[in-house]
Formats: structure tokens, C-alpha cells, sequence
């Protein structure tokens, strides 16, 4: 299967969906599993809707995930232009064959005629639910006199497709749903070519589909409905279909669709909340697919070398935050030290935070980098680094600290550190191994109130590091304040 030909054709109508990101994956893997090649068209037939930068969003989001496109409007190829507005003329030269072989029609109905149309179906309806709500045909069999009559009055004409009588089955062979057969009779007259010349999406994607070379089609399942009117067109033009492949929705926790207009559902915004990359992919890849075992942690390499279509399931996937959080964590934790800092720079760069020179800032991610589960995270862990030795203590923390076994750790502490040169983790470790031994105090009595004293708080990171990380004076400077009483 190396002539595999896929494309990920997005409307630029704003932030590309994690749902879209998942069909572009999907996507990717099939054509690189296959030594094929993986296409980006963008599909900015809507004018309505268009949205100024949208498209260059796409485009960075994609090679953000490392899903780099062989071909596209950025990139060029032998099959361009890559953008639908800039292929009119094709969609014109194909309807007007279509209307030639009088399998779609000239429609000169107004807005205002279909509403009522609409809203009379919709009515009856209420009576006969059998009833569909669809365009009418009575534009069907216009005679040439009853054209230029419209033509005159200031109408423009649709292009509309003609769905044949008698209804027939149509059957679709989905390579993740099976077999499935649709009746004519529930197909609309649907619209090619718009008024203004731009076409619809159902003739838009059967002509670049086609001329492009695309083998097999992977999108969402909301389109299995459309395949056959698809279909249609493939068979009026004369051209083999591509094959398909319906891929099963992504659902909320509560198993409701996941829509783009809910939550937090742009690709974009895992990125700048500080998911990781690989993270996403990897979290996105098994939602839908499964490698046939319990392995859950890929790298985009791994997922190109197993990924198969065999394996893609038709039920809907839940979108689990907490899962993806695990996930993100894991792969931050494993970052090299070069790499952490790097990811975690622009975050950092978002937080005030004293003005420490680099290598400070360097220990303090790997410092926290256990801790993260995003990116983002850092921001929360700085203040804690640069809080200044005389801030108060909460009371609680204060009173506690006075107590007679915390004075009694602290002053052992202080004294061993007095002696020392310097301070880095292992020496802090022996140091509180001798002042166990020393005391008989262990466990939170020793370790909290040593974390109490040295950092102000309760919890956080690794306390050996952190005291090496602010050395032996600032370390000595914070317990000489809790032992004379500055702090209480």
C-alpha cells in the first residue's frame, strides 16, 4: 500500500478541535504506516464563517504535534492548490457537467421560499414523524422560459444534485463500520454550487478528493451519513471512490458528544496550559485505537510502526482529563535536564520571580519536575523558591515551631551546619541522620519541622535539594530566626 494518498482537510473557522487533531493523527499514521503520503487541504468554501488566521493556527498546531504534512498550501505539491477557494473554477467546469448530464440541476428558490418550505414540513411533521424535512425538487424540471423568468427577477441560481427515482439502496463498505446501506429516498436534493459560485462541501471534496489521489478517507463519524450522496457523484463522473473509514466520536466524561463550542476543547489550549506534545498525541492515539494489549505510553514512531485501521474501534471515546494529566506528567518526568528547561522556559517566563541567574532556575525545575503535571505547574512552585527569609509564619506554623521537640531539631541542626563548610543534599541527609540519633526524634517530628523551618511550608519538594539548592547561610540564616524568636 505504499500509493496511500490521505488528506486532513480543515475549514479554517476558527481553533482546530482536539477532535480534529485526533482525525490529523489518525491520518498521519495510516499513510506513514504505509509509506504513503499524508495531505493538508483546507476546505475555506464558507465564507460566512471564515476566521482571518485560522488557517496558519491549523498549520502551527499540526507541526507543533509533530504531524508534518507532505504536501499543502504551505508546503506546494504536484496536486495543488491546496485551498478550495483558490479551485473554483474546477467545482464550476464539474457542476456544469453534472447539469449537462442532467444528474443536478439549476434551483432559483429564495431564502425566504425554503423557510416556509421548512416550516411547513416541520408542522406536518408534528402529525407524521415519518414526514422528512428536505428541499421539495420543485425546482427539478424548470423549462428554459421559467429560468429566464427567475433570472430576470434578480434570482441566482444553486446548483442542486438530482437524487435519482426510482430509490435504490446505497451501500457503504467502511473499513471501521462495515457494511452499511443507506435509501435514496432519505437523500436531499443537496446543494453543489452555491449562488456565489463557491461550491458546497459535498462537491468540494468529491473533485479534490478525486484529483488529488486520495486512496483512503479517515473523518469523524458525523460524515457517514453524507457518503452517499458521495457516492453519487463518484458514480456520475465516472471516477473510483476512495475507500472510508468513520471514526468513532470523542465524548465528554457524562458520554455527550464533545463540541466545539464546550469547554476546553481547542487543540491549542492543552498546548498553552503545558500538555507536552507527545503527551497529547499519545493520550489522543488510544482514543479510538488499542495496540491488542495493556501498553499505554507510545512514542509517535512506535504508534507509525503498529497503528492499523483493524484496531479502531466504533464506539465512542471519553476524553479523560486525568488520564491525559497522568500521561503528561509521565513524560515530563522523564525529560532531560536541557530539554525540561527548555519546555519549561516560556512558563517561567510568565511568572515574576526574583532575578536569579540561570543555573538557579535550572536546579529548580529538576527540583520540581517530579511534581508537575503540566508545564504550566512551574508557575506555581517559583514562589516558593524566592519568599524571603522574614516572612511570617502562619500562627499555626509558628506556635508549632516553638514547641520544645522542634527547638530541640532545629538547635542540633543549626550547630552541626555551623561546623560545615557548605551544604549540598547529602550532607543535609547525614546531618538529619546524626540529629536523629542524636535527639531519638524522627518522622514528621523531624523532617516536618525541619521543612517548617527552612521553607515555610508543609509540603513541597524534595527538602535535601531545596536546602542544598539555598546553602549552607541562607539554610543556617532561616533556623538562627526560628531559634531566636524573629519569626514568632
Amino acid at each position: 500500500m505504499s500509493d496511500v494518498r490521505v488528506r486532513f482537510a480543515p475549514s479554517p473557522t476558527g481553533a482546530l478541535h482536539v477532535g480534529g487533531l485526533r482525525t490529523a493523527l489518525f491520518n498521519y499514521l495510516f499513510a506513514k504506516h504505509h509509506g504513503g503520503r499524508f495531505i493538508l487541504r483546507i476546505e475555506d468554501t464558507d465564507q460566512e464563517r471564515f476566521v482571518a488566521g485560522a488557517e496558519d493556527g491549523i498549520v502551527e498546531m499540526l507541526h507543533w504535534a509533530g504531524l508534518v504534512p507532505d504536501e499543502g498550501p504551505h508546503l506546494g505539491g504536484d496536486n495543488g492548490p491546496y485551498r478550495q477557494s483558490e479551485r473554483r473554477e474546477l467545482y464550476a467546469k464539474y457542476a456544469a457537467r453534472l447539469i449537462e448530464q442532467g444528474h443536478a440541476y439549476q434551483c432559483y428558490v429564495t431564502p425566504a421560499e425554503l423557510e416556509r418550505m421548512r416550516a411547513g414540513q416541520m408542522e406536518a411533521q408534528k402529525s407524521d414523524p415519518a414526514l422528512l424535512v428536505k428541499y421539495d425538487g420543485r425546482h427539478r424540471d424548470l423549462s428554459d422560459k421559467e429560468r429566464r423568468r427567475f433570472e430576470n427577477e434578480g434570482r441566482k441560481a444553486v446548483v442542486r444534485m438530482r437524487i435519482p427515482e426510482p430509490e435504490e439502496q446505497i451501500v457503504v463498505e467502511d473499513l471501521i463500520r462495515g457494511r452499511v446501506v443507506f435509501n435514496s429516498s432519505q437523500l436531499d436534493d443537496q446543494v453543489l454550487l452555491k449562488s456565489d459560485g463557491f461550491p458546497t462541501y459535498h462537491l468540494a471534496v468529491v473533485v479534490d478528493d478525486h484529483l488529488m489521489g486520495i486512496t483512503h478517507i479517515l473523518r469523524a463519524e458525523e460524515w457517514l451519513s453524507s457518503t452517499p450522496k458521495h457516492l453519487y457523484l463518484y458514480r456520475w463522473l465516472g471516477w473510483e471512490p476512495p475507500k472510508t473509514a468513520h471514526l468513532p466520536l470523542l465524548l465528554n466524561a457524562d458520554r455527550s458528544k464533545m463540541s466545539k463550542r464546550g469547554g476546553d476543547t481547542a487543540a491549542g489550549v492543552y498546548r498553552d496550559k503545558g500538555f507536552l506534545p507527545e503527551a497529547l498525541v499519545n493520550f489522543l492515539a488510544l482514543l479510538g485505537w488499542n495496540p491488542g494489549d495493556d501498553r499505554e505510553v507510545f512514542s509517535l514512531e512506535d504508534l507509525i510502526a503498529e497503528f492499523t485501521l483493524e484496531r479502531v474501534g466504533k464506539s465512542g471515546s471519553v476524553f479523560d482529563l486525568d488520564k491525559l494529566n497522568w500521561m503528561n506528567q509521565g513524560y515530563i518526568g522523564k525529560l532531560p535536564p536541557d530539554d525540561l528547561y527548555a519546555a519549561l522556559r516560556p512558563f517561567i517566563d510568565r511568572t515574576p520571580h526574583a532575578a536569579e541567574d540561570e543555573e538557579v532556575l535550572r536546579q529548580i525545575c529538576l527540583i520540581v519536575q517530579p511534581s508537575l503535571v503540566t508545564l504550566a505547574d512551574i508557575g506555581g512552585h517559583l514562589p516558593f523558591f524566592f519568599r524571603p527569609g522574614d516572612a511570617p509564619l502562619a500562627p499555626e506554623l509558628a506556635n508549632a515551631l516553638a514547641g520544645e521537640e522542634a527547638q530541640t531539631v532545629i538547635s542540633a541542626f543549626r550547630e552541626r551546619l555551623r561546623a560545615a563548610d557548605g551544604l549540598d543534599a547529602p550532607g543535609f541527609k547525614e546531618m538529619m541522620k546524626a540529629v536523629q540519633k542524636e535527639t531519638g526524634i524522627k518522622g514528621k517530628g523531624l523532617w516536618g519541622t525541619m521543612r517548617w523551618a527552612i521553607t515555610r511550608e508543609a509540603e513541597g519538594p524534595d527538602l535535601a535539594k531545596v536546602a542544598a539548592l539555598f546553602g549552607r547561610d541562607k539554610v543556617l540564616d532561616r533556623l538562627e530566626r526560628v531559634l531566636g524568636g524573629i519569626d514568632k
